[in-house]
C-alpha cells in the first residue's frame, strides 16, 4: 500500500494517522503525498512535527523559486507548524513574513500565501513585533490587488490589537507614486475596524469615501457607520441615518444593496430600520424592489412589514 493511500486509511484513527503523517514529513517526499500530510497535521496537531516541519520550512525557503514557486508547499507547512510553533521559531517566522519571490515570465511578486501566513502565527507568539510587520505590510506595494493579501491580513491583525491610526492612515490617504495605489478591499476593512475611533472623525471619513466609485469601500463605510460604538448617539447618529438612508438609494451594486439592507434591519437599532422601510416605500427599481420583497418576508410577522411588502409587490 502506498504511503498515501495508508495515510487515507487512517483517518477513522486520528492519532495514528496524525503520528503517520510526522513520519511521512521528508523533504524528498512526492509532494501530494507531503501535503496531504500536512494537512492532516494541520486537522490534528502533533508536538512530534515540530522540528521535521522546521527542517522542511528551510529546504524549501533555501531556493523557493525552484523548490517551491508559488510558496504552496511552505503554507501548507506553515498552516502544519502554527498550532505548535514556539517563541523559538519566531526567526524562521519572521524570515516568511518578508519573503518575496518573483517569478518569470512576468516576474510578478508571488509569496502572498507565505507573508500572509506566517504573519498569522507571528502575531500569536510576539504580537509587538507582528504589529511593526503588519504595519510594513500594509504598504509594502506588493499585495495583490484582487484579494487584497496580504495587507488584508494586515488590517486583520492590526485592528485584533487595536492598533487603529496605521488603519485610518490607510483609509485616508490617497493614492500616489510615493504610497502606492490603494486597494478596495483593504480599504473597506480599514474602516469597518474603526468602530471605537473618534467619533469626531466621522464627518471626515464620509467625506473621503461617502461618494466612492467602489461598493466594497462604501459598505465599509456603511458597517463602520453601523457599528461605531457611539452610533446611537447625537449627533453622530443623525450624521449616520442620513448616509445609509441616502446610500440605501444610490448603491450601484445589488449585491452591496442586499448586504445593507440586511445589515441595517439586523443591527437591532429602531433608526436603521425606520431608514429601511422609509426609502422602500418610495423605491422604483425593480431589482432593489426584487431584493427588499425576498428580504421583508423575513420579517413578515410585522403588520408594517407585511403591508409594505404588499405594496411593493404592485410595483414590480
Amino acid at each position: 500500500m502506498s504511503d498515501g493511500l495508508r495515510l487515507n486509511s487512517l483517518a477513522s484513527a486520528p492519532d495514528a494517522q496524525s503520528n503517520f503523517a510526522v513520519a511521512l514529513l521528508q523533504p524528498r517526499q512526492k509532494r501530494d503525498v507531503l501535503l496531504a500530510a500536512l494537512k492532516v497535521l494541520a486537522k490534528y496537531p502533533n508536538p512530534a512535527a515540530r522540528e521535521p516541519i522546521r527542517q522542511l520550512f528551510e529546504h524549501f525557503s533555501a531556493d523557493g523559486r525552484k523548490r517551491d514557486p508559488g510558496a504552496f508547499t511552505r503554507r501548507a507547512v506553515l498552516d502544519a507548524w502554527r498550532p505548535i510553533a514556539l517563541s523559538v521559531d519566531v526567526p524562521l517566522i519572521l524570515q516568511a513574513v518578508n519573503t518575496y519571490e518573483f517569478l518569470p515570465p512576468g516576474f510578478k511578486e508571488d509569496a502572498i500565501l507565505l507573508r500572509t501566513g506566517a504573519l498569522l502565527i507571528l502575531n500569536e507568539l510576539d504580537d509587538t513585533l507582528a504589529g511593526f510587520q503588519a504595519t510594513r505590510l500594509l504598504v509594502d506595494g506588493f499585495s495583490d490587488p484582487m484579494s487584497g493579501e496580504p495587507a488584508l491580513t494586515a488590517v486583520r491583525v492590526l485592528a485584533s490589537q487595536e492598533q487603529t491610526l496605521p488603519l485610518y492612515l490607510y483609509a485616508m490617504q490617497a493614492s500616489n507614486a510615493t504610497l502606492g495605489a490603494t486597494l478596495p478591499e483593504v480599504v473597506s476593512e480599514c474602516l469597518r475596524s474603526l468602530t471605537r475611533a473618534p467619533a469626531a472623525l466621522i464627518p471626515g471619513i464620509i467625506a473621503r469615501h461617502g461618494k466612492a466609485e467602489s461598493a466594497v469601500i462604501r459598505i465599509g463605510l456603511c458597517d463602520l457607520l453601523i457599528g461605531h460604538e457611539a452610533g446611537a448617539q447625537a449627533p453622530l447618529a443623525s450624521q449616520a441615518v442620513a448616509y445609509l438612508g441616502d446610500a440605501l438609494t444610490t448603491m450601484p451594486d445589488l449585491a452591496a444593496y442586499r448586504y445593507l439592507v440586511i445589515a441595517m434591519l439586523t443591527a437591532r437599532r429602531a433608526e436603521l430600520a425606520a431608514a429601511v422601510l422609509q426609502t422602500a416605500r418610495l423605491e422604483t427599481h425593480r431589482g432593489r424592489i426584487a431584493v427588499l420583497l425576498e428580504l421583508l418576508d423575513l420579517f413578515a410577522t410585522n403588520p408594517e412589514i407585511a403591508a409594505l411588502a404588499e405594496q411593493l409587490r404592485l410595483r414590480r
